[in-house]
């Protein structure tokens, strides 16, 4: 599709519909939360694979990698559509998920030094993680110890964490540590790309590791790759698992992050001619605000172009290469689900796969990752839990990494570590139906380096992607950018320049996904209830409008806790049509996703009070309402609509 004709009126109809709806339909309505502790009869064990720089290239997701063990765990599991990290860099990424707390509460934003040693940087009183928690802060519990604490055989193999210094703390059962380039030894001939001023340049070097020399001439085989050292230290820890204890296994593979050092075998998977390019546009880059802009060149784009996109078979060649790196990877977790089947224990194993990130391969005229574009912050994330996911599903609820924590815990039938507040909410509800609603959006930081400060952030939810590059103000000029979805699924168009028409025509979308973005960017706060006192006449049903509010703008369920006593409540969508009574406490109202929800109270015919309670959840934490019901006879010229009789609506 080129943007430059999208601008027809048959084009504005459509973005003018889609703003008009946008609160009916940004988020899917909210769902009944099912727990799933009782799913299975013991504990299950859990097997987290972690991917560096994986893009959602696999063939189960439609793409071009061959991945023949990644694609048997999506169809024995759950494959989501529309996962984000919440951060687009190794380090922020990983302890984000592994604690269970966005970037923005903690400002652990960067690859920095001083965010790397992240508990230290926790205990400094300066810090945003300090600031918004308090003291003991640098002592949270990461979803590992978690595990631990509940009687978990705890073990770890490869990049979990960033680097080995995070590994180092004394509660691991079994840990291996992990080494890299230049840790091995750089090969003595490289670039084996053949690209001696973009190495020089990037420092990104690819080649059959085959052809690599070590410094005594001889060659590099299989047996020296990282990620062949890290499944053997896996298959070491499955062979030392008790059999009495489940188990909760971190292995972090490197591949398909920089350098493609691979196996001739696997090149020889991709002939370059059958190698598909990503879609681009020429002029993509001419609508991007200045900061946006300068994502692009960062890390030597004019290399990427003149080195790699200008020249159509280098283009072919780097991407042949990430995908025979993640074949490898694939051929590793083989070799692990295999072990693990040997001993009889894959069937009670719950396996995720995580990438810490996605990849630009010239969308955007940019190669690697540090964007808060789509390709950045999109990730692959698969869920085989046996006995909950449903076979072969594909969820496309938009979640977040920091979802990962809350929902292993339930998964597990544990509760969350009560030391501190965490930002992510169990999506086990998606495991179980693919279709079920999810009102929540996904939020992705970009940091500046040793910054805690977050003023770089995206929101996506099913529709629209909102970037904003200025959320503390600094800037003269504004640093947007507003991408819709459902008719611009390569973020070609962005909304919010004028060379794409009146930027001012989406201000209310502009408007209110800001405000969003800001509320999820700080710490999560419950949600409250709020008491109503109504009147009404025992001749008559009548609406009731529940609400609630939270100050991070998290949509809001509502549920019946206690039923009313002289009176039946029923669900209704908008206050006036009277749908299906509720029978059960606890159970979920039908709302457009919001803050508030209707119900249709029916009194008795001999009723003066009733009263019932109402709950108010945001996903992690539920508040209590109640309803206070004065009936008194009032005639009927005193009523007022909307109404309804016992018949039913006129």
């Amino acid at each position: 599709m080129n943007p430059t004709t999208m601008r027809s009126s048959h084009f504005r109809y459509i973005y003018r519909i889609a703003v008009c709806t946008l609160l009916a339909w940004l988020f899917t309505s909210a769902a009944a939360m099912v727990s799933t502790a009782d799913a299975t009869p013991a504990r299950p064990n859990i097997l987290f694979i972690m991917v560096d720089d994986l893009a959602p290239v696999l063939g189960a997701y439609g793409g071009q990698a061959k991945t023949p063990n990644f694609d048997r765990l999506a169809a024995e599991g759950a494959l989501f559509e529309n996962a984000h990290v919440n951060a687009v860099s190794c380090n922020p990424s990983r302890i984000s998920m592994l604690i269970g707390l966005r970037p923005a509460s903690t400002g652990i934003t960067s690859l920095a030094d001083e965010h790397v040693d992240w508990r230290a940087f926790l205990a400094d009183p300066n810090s945003p993680g300090y600031q918004n928690y308090g003291p003991g802060i640098n002592q949270i519990k990461t979803i590992f110890e978690h595990f631990k604490d509940n009687g978990y055989f705890v073990a770890n193999a490869g990049k979990t964490f960033h680097n080995n210094e995070q590994l180092s703390e004394d509660w691991w059962d079994l840990r291996y540590y992990w080494d890299f380039w230049p840790g091995l030894g750089w090969p003595t001939n490289r670039p084996l790309s053949g690209l001696d001023a973009y190495y020089q340049a990037t420092g990104a070097d690819w080649g059959a590791i085959e052809s690599a020399r070590k410094s005594d001439g001889s060659a590099y085989t299989e047996s020296d790759l990282p990620d062949y050292k890290v499944a053997q230290n896996a298959l070491e820890i499955v062979a030392a698992l008790p059999a009495d204890r489940p188990f909760f296994v971190g292995v972090g593979f490197l591949l398909p992050h920089l350098p493609w050092y691979v196996p001739q075998r696997l090149l020889d998977l991709y002939p370059l001619d059958e190698i598909d390019l990503p879609a681009v546009t020429s002029n993509d880059l001419e609508d991007l605000p200045p900061e946006g802009l300068a994502l692009v060149w960062q890390g030597g784009q004019f290399y990427d172009q003149r080195y790699i996109f200008d020249e159509e078979m280098q283009w072919r060649r780097v991407i042949a290469h990430y995908l025979a790196g993640t074949s490898y990877v694939d051929e590793q977790v083989g070799r692990l689900l295999d072990a693990l089947e040997r001993r009889g224990m894959l069937d009670n194993t719950i396996v995720v796969v995580w990438g810490d990130h996605g990849y630009h391969f010239g969308q955007k005229q940019h190669l690697q990752k540090h964007t808060i574009w789509e390709e950045s912050t999109r990730i692959p994330l698969i869920v085989r839990a046996p006995g909950v996911s449903a076979p072969g599903s594909r969820p496309k609820a938009v979640v977040n990494s920091v979802d990962i924590f809350p929902t292993l815990v339930e998964l597990a039938g544990l509760s969350m570590p009560d030391d501190f507040p965490r930002d992510g909410r169990s999506f086990v509800r998606l495991l179980q139906d693919a279709n079920a609603s999810w009102p929540w959006p996904a939020v992705t930081s970009l940091g500046r380096w040793a910054d805690p400060a977050v003023d770089r952030a995206a929101l996506r939810t099913p529709g629209w992607r909102y970037i904003n590059y200025d959320l503390d103000g600094s800037s003269p000029q504004p640093q947007e950018e507003l991408y819709f979805h459902p008719v611009d699924p390569y973020e070609w168009r962005n909304l919010l320049s004028p060379i794409n028409g009146d930027p001012t025509e989406y201000r209310g979308v502009r408007i209110f996904l800001e405000e969003m973005l800001r509320g999820q960017n700080r710490p999560d706060a419950p949600p409250m209830a709020h008491n109503a006192n109504v009147q009404g006449t025992p001749e008559l049903a009548f609406s009731i409008r529940l609400t609630g509010e939270d100050a991070n703008l998290d949509y809001l369920l509502f549920t019946v806790e206690t039923l009313p006593q002289n009176g039946r409540l029923f669900e209704s969508s908008d206050g006036m049509v009277r749908g299906e009574i509720i029978t059960q406490p606890g159970a979920m109202i039908p709302a457009q996703p919001g803050w508030s929800a209707w119900v249709i109270y029916e009194p008795d015919p001999d009723a003066t009070t009733d009263d019932f309670r109402f709950g108010v959840s945001d996903g992690r934490n539920k508040a209590l309402g109640r309803v206070n019901i004065a009936l008194t006879r009032t005639p009927l010229h005193q009523i007022s609509f909307p109404f309804l009789t016992r018949q039913g609506f006129p």
